[in-house]
């Protein structure tokens, strides 16, 4: 776990790339995804919802 912008996340951080991936559970069907790369002026983002 992490703190990102405040709020506390699961966290993957890559051995070998300078990556690290974060995820927030919205609600009970949703997930929100954010992919850090050293570097890049900006986040990647990702929402995964079930059905």
């Amino acid at each position: 776990m992490q703190d990102f912008e405040g709020i506390r996340s699961a966290a993957m951080v890559y051995d070998q790339q300078r990556i690290t991936d974060r995820y927030r559970r919205i609600d009970d069907a949703t997930i929100f995804g954010m992919k850090s790369v050293q570097g890049s002026p900006r986040p990647y983002s990702s929402l995964t919802r079930q059905e």
